[in-house]
Formats: C-alpha cells, structure tokens, sequence
C-alpha cells in the first residue's frame, strides 16, 4: 500500500480519485463476477460471498519475489514474517486486487444503508483512499489495504485458515444495528 501517494492528494484529488474509483468498480463489476463464476465462485455482492471471492482472487493472483528493504533494520529484516512476505503481486495482479477491494466495499455498502463510500479522513492512516463509512466508533474500512492484505496473507507461507471470514465477520460487528 502506497500510504505516501494518498497523503500527498489535495481533498480535491482524493474526491476525484474516489469518483473514478467507484465509476470504474462499477464498470468492470459484472466482468469479474463473470470470470469467478465460470471458476464455480458465486460473485453477487452478498456479505456471505465476500470470503469466497476473496479466496477466488488470492488464487488468481501472480507473486513476485522482492529484495529485502535495505533502509530496515536487522531486527525486522531477519524476522520470520518479514522473510515469508517478501512478495508483491505482478501489475495485472494488483488490478484484479483493486477490483477486489471495490467488491469488498461495495458488497458491505449494498447490504447496510448506513454504510457509504467517501475519502478516509485527514490525519489518519487510510486519509485520502476510498473508504467505506458508517461503521460504530467513526470506524472506516480502507478496502484497499483490507483487501491488499488478506491477498497477501492468504499467499504467505504462515497464513492462518479463514482470515477472511474472520475479517469480514469483525467488519460486520461493527455495522450499527
């Protein structure tokens, strides 16, 4: 996740982004609905179909090895965790995980009203990305590092079974009620 990149957006950049965002999720919603479900994999912006397609596009997805990040200290450069994650995902990869992340969103916004897409608020980590709000406590989902990173842990070698239900079951606790 490009944590930099959103920083530097203007409110107005941010807005733009979002828009264009949600317009082109919309857009190319059916075709990966259509590509899950010729694998078998029902994609109808149910929460129940979250986990599913979730576990869909971490198969689909090509790792490719990087190099250790030299400005990190040893201590984290010789962890375990760091060594098993030293991935990223090749370019046609990360658009699938951006589609990925807007089915996330979407799929919680469609199934609770409440819920609605806007820019993640100035000063915390996912300001300027699209985010998901309305959850209890100002809570705001960045789809884009959720679903980043259940792809990614789903593609570690230390990936525990059913992070994504759990993840999207702790995300619908927090949907007032």
């Amino acid at each position: 996740m490009n944590f930099a990149f959103f920083e530097k957006l203007t409110a107005h950049d941010s807005d733009d982004y979002l828009a264009r965002f949600v317009g082109l999720g919309n857009e190319v919603l059916p075709a990966l609905g259509a590509a899950a479900e010729a694998d078998g994999v029902a994609a109808d912006l149910s929460i129940e179909s979250i986990e599913r397609v979730i576990s869909w596009v971490a198969r689909q997805v090509v790792i490719v090895a990087v190099a250790p990040d030299p400005e990190l200290p040893e201590w984290i450069t010789a962890s375990e965790t760091y060594e098993a994650n030293l991935f990223d995902f090749d370019e046609p990869s990360k658009v699938l995980v951006l589609r990925l992340a807007f089915y996330l969103g979407e799929s919680f916004v469609r199934a609770h009203p409440q819920l609605s897409w806007t820019v993640g608020r100035k000063d915390t980590a996912p300001q300027g990305q699209p985010v998901v709000t309305g959850f209890m406590h100002n809570m705001e989902m960045p789809v884009l590092l959720v679903a980043e990173n259940l792809v990614a842990r789903a593609n570690s070698h230390d990936a525990p079974a059913g992070d994504a239900a759990r993840a999207v079951s702790v995300w619908e606790s927090k949907v007032p009620g």
